[in-house]
């Protein structure tokens, strides 16, 4: 292990300090830190801020957006009496397609506009992938269908 290039780092969580302190001195270390990092059982949590650059603000911004723009609900995640309902916040129209694992489409609908109720007591109890297309985003969920 070789900790000696990161800047700020003055304590090391170890399980046993003694085998620690050995197997980062000698000759010929296993372990290489700065002097200034020591090891300790329980390390104090130190948080420094992080800058951010432009191209890693501006994808953030993006997926807030993204995320404000697709105000569907899907529920019941776990489903046991066969129904899935979709609801959109906004009456738009969305796509939605329901895959198994093995990428294979099981149901579509199309154009549906603010809420469907699915069956889907006749798939067999799983995990399943439901792809909502809305406002030329996809969202995809897993629903698991129990006994």
């Amino acid at each position: 292990m070789d900790a000696r290039t990161n800047e700020g780092l003055t304590c090391i969580t170890v399980k046993d300090i003694a085998e620690a302190n050995e197997k980062s001195s000698g000759r010929r270390p296993k372990w290489r830190v700065d002097r200034s990092t020591s090891f300790d059982l329980n390390c104090p949590t130190v948080f420094r801020k992080m800058s951010l650059s432009n191209f890693e603000k501006t994808r953030i911004r993006n997926r807030n957006k993204r995320e404000l723009k697709s105000n569907i609900t899907l529920f019941p995640t776990r489903i046991i009496n066969g129904k899935l309902t979709i609801l959109a916040e906004k009456s738009q129209s969305f796509d939605i397609s329901v895959y198994n694992l093995q990428g294979n489409l099981l149901k579509k609908f199309t154009k549906v506009s603010r809420q469907i109720d699915i069956d889907v007591s006749s798939l067999s109890p799983g995990l399943y992938v439901v792809k909502i297309h809305h406002n030329e985003q996809e969202t995809i969920k897993k629903i698991i269908i129990g006994k």
